[in-house]
């Protein structure tokens, strides 16, 4: 909404100006109440549901029945991470990106080890990859896997 003024408005306009600019003011708050009002309506039937512990929201009708035949399973695939060169400002979204994976393909993973192993199959530029070239032997349990643990909490 522009209010904005005329730096002199003409005399004989000045009073069309302020009735237009007050019709416009008068627009906007019957906007801003109606809002106002909606929002309060929600608030009380949230606060309502909470209360009682119902759906605050009516149930959905639907108009087909979904049979078991009819449902397709989706498989996700979720993007892979962004390969990692151990700078540690991309650090956190990494680990995000490796944890989500994780979740959602929980059965590619069987144990820690195997999630630990393929995220540093991402660690491949930089100081990542120097590090876990100084000697992390396919298959080995050393004192690296505790410092990659983080991959994997919460899925084992």
């Amino acid at each position: 909404m522009d209010l904005s003024q005329p730096k002199t408005p003409p005399t004989e306009a000045a009073s069309l100006w302020f009735a237009d600019l007050k019709l416009r003011l008068a627009n906007q708050e019957a906007k801003n109440n109606h809002v106002l009002d909606a929002l309060n309506a929600t608030l009380q039937l949230l606060t309502a549901a909470t209360q009682s512990n119902q759906n605050p929201l009516p149930p959905l009708q639907t108009t087909t029945a979904v049979t078991t035949a009819t449902v397709q399973k989706i498989d996700l695939q979720p993007a892979l991470p962004p390969n990692f060169d151990g700078d540690w400002q991309k650090g956190k979204g990494f680990i995000n990106a490796c944890q989500a994976y994780f979740r959602l393909q929980p059965n590619q993973f069987k144990d820690k080890q195997t999630k630990i192993q393929w995220a540093m199959t991402y660690m491949n530029q930089g100081r990542a990859q120097k590090w876990g070239q100084l000697g992390l032997p396919l298959g080995s349990r050393s004192c690296q896997y505790q410092q990659l643990a983080f991959l994997s909490t919460g899925n084992t």
